[in-house]
């Protein structure tokens, strides 16, 4: 055990010293912050996160986490969970073992969750082997097929998207004036009193540059397709430039029942004209968004004041990962400076029907046995699997 506390100690070193924000005891999650940079094998490590927490008891004499050793056989029961200042410490409320690997080609299991980031941007315990789970994706898709892998870090730092995507749900007021005009219809973005309400919006191209987007909601004079309804006009600029070209066209015509509720045209969503946005003022090229989805469906049209709802797009700039948490269900969050959040992965536990097949292997850790069979998994808190605390650890 001292070898193991040494090389323990010795592994915390490499990581930054563990700054946690929030360590209230029992915290469903906790944050980890990124400090500082670390480098090792090619692999460009953002930030460590975490060090080797440590819980009062070590797992000396006949006392392990989560296991209690009888004189031929262990006795699984839930242990007693002790809260830890390490934000990668973990610990099961209920059924279930952390997989680990070992190199030995298969699975390996433990309730000790006593684990920190290593160099390469794996979730390792003291000993150095892996956490197994399921690894997300390049764009946060957890993966369900397929055997287990070893959970790492990735995707640290985050392209730029460009923006596909625009949802606005909003209230234009019944009650204003018709500004449009069906004799001679069109916008004069620098005057106000040829359109009603304007709200913007920053979109970005495919290098993450931003594109101020405005938007203008013209009440027309012109009849509704249907008794009682009203027709608004609706234009877009690029930093200041109009889509679809001068001179200025709506990108869309919204008509709104009598009663005011969601449009009845469009029926569905409509795309834009390629937004041309110029260029900066130092001169740096602007890159056109072609093909941007306007979604304007969940807007009304009564007698209240004009108000935003809600206002959500799909771009983002260049971003780096700021800090990561685990949830209760296994989740390996990320959040990145351009607000953007994505999964890393889920942890995956496993258990069996006769947990007294298990093998010890090294200290706090079990090998199955051909009397196990094939192990039930499953993600914490499904399937009857327990749940898990964060920066806790079990003990017996």
């Amino acid at each position: 055990m001292a070898i193991q506390r040494a090389h323990h100690r010795l592994e915390s070193k490499d990581l930054v010293d563990r700054d946690v924000d929030d360590p209230a005891p029992g915290s469903a999650a906790k944050r980890l912050p990124v400090r500082a940079l670390a480098a090792a094998a090619g692999f460009a490590l953002a930030a460590a996160l975490g060090g080797c927490g440590g819980a009062d008891g070590e797992g000396t004499g006949s006392t392990v986490h989560g296991v209690a050793e009888g004189p031929m056989a262990p006795q699984f029961a839930q242990g007693r969970v002790t809260v830890t200042d390490n934000p990668m410490d973990l610990a099961i409320r209920g059924v279930g073992f952390f997989q680990v690997d070992y190199g030995v080609g298969a699975p390996m299991y433990t309730r000790n969750g006593q684990l920190h980031l290593d160099r390469d941007g794996y979730i390792v315990n003291a000993m150095q082997m892996r956490l197994l789970g399921r690894q997300a994706n390049a764009a946060g898709v957890i993966e369900s097929a397929g055997p287990v892998v070893p959970l790492k870090l990735n995707s640290l730092r985050l392209a730029p998207q460009a923006t596909d995507r625009i949802d606005i749900s909003m209230n234009l007021d019944s009650r204003v004036a018709a500004t449009g005009r069906s004799a001679s219809p069109g916008v004069n973005v620098a005057d106000s009193a040829t359109y009603n309400f304007a709200t913007s919006l920053t979109a970005y191209d495919l290098r993450g540059q931003e594109i101020n987007l405005t938007l203008f909601f013209q009440k027309s004079d012109a009849p509704g397709r249907t008794p009682g309804s009203i027709t608004w006009n609706v234009y877009a600029t690029a930093n200041d430039l109009p889509v679809g070209g001068a001179p200025a066209m709506p990108v869309a015509t919204l008509v709104f029942p009598a009663d005011g509720s969601a449009p009845i045209a469009p029926s569905g969503k409509v795309t834009l004209a390629e937004v041309i946005s110029g260029a900066y003022p130092s001169g740096a090229a602007v890159l056109p968004l072609t093909n941007v989805v306007l979604n304007l469906a969940g807007s009304t049209q009564v007698g209240s004041n004009f108000v935003i709802m809600d206002l959500t797009q799909t771009g983002s700039a260049p971003g780096q990962l700021t800090e990561a948490n685990f949830q209760p269900n296994g989740v390996l969050m990320g959040r990145y400076s351009n607000g953007r959040s994505l999964p890393f992965g889920q942890i995956e536990l496993a258990t069996f029907g006769n947990l007294r097949c298990l093998q010890a292997a090294v200290d706090k850790v079990w090998r199955s046995t051909p009397a196990c069979g094939a192990p039930s998994v499953g993600a914490p808190g499904s399937g009857g699997f327990g749940v898990l605390q964060v920066s806790a650890l079990e003990a017996t």
